[in-house]
């Protein structure tokens, strides 16, 4: 452990200092939603980046893992405003105010090599939103990130400490703009981001998980930045997970269950730290299938259904937040892992 600390204690002061010095005033703050679209590049896994800390005893095997989610009516929305036929964007823009469209995805691939975990990946976040106080104006995030991460598993038996620090680095492409009725007519938000130009970024993953008889508690420090010029958008996740309650009896519907609650208690961003709060239950149904129900923002309820055997994972998900306090949106996707 000591020599853990000596390791990385003065990495973590030099990403603070970068951080500080490479902060500057045009680098935005993002708000919960937002910060989504960011840290998905360094998260391990779909779990992890939407509800909970998260990590496999065979993380480090090799495997491809690919995300996708969005929103029900991101894509018919973006066709409409994409025609350059002010009748067609004036009637989407006026049925898509007030309704968050979002769309995500991800894919890599990660192996094993001279005692370090490393993946590459490519993810893309989109983000379009008609804020109903300004109903001609059309509000866009977007970025393309490709992305390397490096870890290391560091496990203490005997006091039950695990330890994964990370370094994610890459270059990303982004787009945060606004656009009236008159300029959709003549330049419309680009999917691909052709004009926009790749900038290189590094951020620092460290997690802490400590194996409890009862339960595990877990700290998760999330995209902190040691490289970055555009987005702060990093946070530090607490998260408590029992261990599994196995049922007594043969039960039709469960053979296990688990239960979490974590939330954001610092982060860099404009987060409201009530709406970070997520808990929620797993249910173990056979060596195979997993009902995950959660809630996010204290009330809102999302479900993943997961499908594992040897070397793969397959599952679907469904949840709903909101974005600046009052805006829902719902959100349905996949996501996949294959070990091979």
């Amino acid at each position: 452990m000591e020599k853990i600390i000596q390791v990385y204690l003065p990495l973590l002061i030099l990403s603070i200092i970068l951080s500080c010095k490479g902060a500057s005033a045009s680098t935005q703050k993002l708000d919960l939603v937002q910060s989504k679209l960011f840290d998905l590049s360094s998260s391990r896994n779909f779990h992890d980046w939407l509800i909970h800390p998260y990590f496999e005893k065979d993380i480090f095997l090799k495997k491809s893992f690919f995300i996708f989610s969005r929103s029900p009516s991101f894509l018919d929305f973006y066709n409409q405003i994409r025609t350059g036929d002010s009748t067609k964007i004036t009637e989407a823009i006026s049925n898509t105010a007030g309704t968050p469209n979002l769309l995500n995805f991800k894919l890599e691939t990660s192996f094993e090599k001279r005692l370090f975990h490393h993946s590459f990946s490519f993810s893309s976040n989109q983000f379009l939103f008609i804020n109903p106080n300004t109903p001609t104006v059309l509000d866009s995030l977007m970025n393309h990130t490709l992305a390397g991460k490096t870890s290391k598993r560091f496990f203490f038996n005997r006091s039950g400490i695990l330890i994964i620090p990370q370094i994610t680095y890459g270059l990303r492409k982004s787009m945060n703009k606004s656009f009236s009725i008159n300029d959709l007519l003549i330049e419309q938000p680009d999917q691909t981001l052709s004009n926009f130009k790749w900038i290189f970024f590094s951020e620092l993953n460290l997690l802490l998980d400590i194996n409890f008889k009862i339960l595990n508690l877990t700290l998760d420090f999330k995209s902190f930045p040691l490289i970055n010029r555009d987005y702060i958008y990093w946070s530090l996740v607490s998260g408590l997970k029992s261990k599994k309650f196995y049922s007594p009896f043969k039960s039709p519907y469960f053979s296990s269950l688990d239960f979490f609650f974590n939330t954001t208690p610092i982060s860099g961003s404009n987060n409201d730290k009530l709406k970070t709060t997520r808990y929620g239950t797993n249910l173990y149904l056979n060596k195979y299938l997993n009902f995950n129900v959660f809630f996010l923002e204290s009330n809102k309820m999302g479900f993943i259904f997961t499908y594992k055997n040897k070397n793969l994972s397959f599952s679907l998900h469904s949840y709903e937040k909101t974005y600046l306090d009052e805006y829902s949106f719902k959100k349905r996707g996949i996501d996949f892992n294959y070990k091979f």
